[in-house]
């Protein structure tokens, strides 16, 4: 039997602009259409299946992009396991950009508070290390921020695993194989003139998506 404090979630089948829990609906706030979400249910241990083709461990972004590819054909069924709350009760802090960067959930029962082991190169200090213990993950409690991982990063990572006898595999873990992945998910929406002059801002367009479902952009 499921622990009663998981949160679970079926992804259903029909497809709608937006994915909905009784009275709440939980909307991309920048859903122009283009990918539109099935709706969802939150079930208890009692309503569950009994079987699902799978099974995600981590309602974050990443284990529900990952549901939600899965389930796109309207045939596999999905089971989500999210250890944290639905954050229902603060949805509007949330999703809305000012709120949720002055107004941080960093404070709450939402943040599983993880600190690092004291760092030499920090003075000896431990220092806060928040993930979100939400539906959402840390991308429900980060402020909205959306930040890359570092190329240099990447290509250590590649050049650790790579020899020759899997060359073709580790070349799939190389920062431009992985920039073609961030790109596909992403749907970018370049600044107003006006902010962009106002604040200096520069971005490469050819580093961004323009059809995915995860949509970004900078702040208004």
């Amino acid at each position: 039997m499921l622990a009663t404090e998981l949160l679970a979630l079926t992804l259903a089948t029909l497809a709608v602009p937006t994915f909905a829990h009784k009275n709440r609906e939980f909307h991309n706030i920048h859903n122009h259409g283009a990918y539109p979400l099935s709706p969802r249910n939150y079930i208890t241990p009692e309503t569950r299946r009994d079987s699902y083709d799978y099974i995600i461990a981590g309602g974050g972004l990443a284990g529900l992009v990952l549901a939600s590819k899965l389930s796109a054909d309207g045939q596999t069924t999905v089971l989500v396991l999210e250890a944290g709350g639905s954050g229902d009760d603060r949805k509007t802090t949330i999703d809305t950009p000012a709120l949720t960067y002055y107004d941080s959930l960093l404070s709450t029962q939402y943040n599983y508070g993880y600190t690092t082991t004291a760092q030499s190169g920090a003075g000896g200090r431990s220092l806060n290390w928040p993930r979100g213990k939400i539906l959402g993950g840390s991308s429900a409690v980060n402020g909205m921020y959306i930040v890359r991982p570092n190329s240099g990063e990447i290509q250590a990572w590649h050049d650790l695993i790579a020899d020759d006898s899997n060359k073709a595999y580790a070349d799939s873990w190389t920062w431009s194989s992985l920039l073609e992945y961030m790109k596909k998910s992403e749907t970018f929406t370049p600044p107003t003139s006006d902010a962009e002059s106002t604040a200096g801002m520069k971005y490469n367009p050819d580093s961004h998506g323009s059809s995915g479902p995860l949509h970004t952009t900078f702040p208004a």
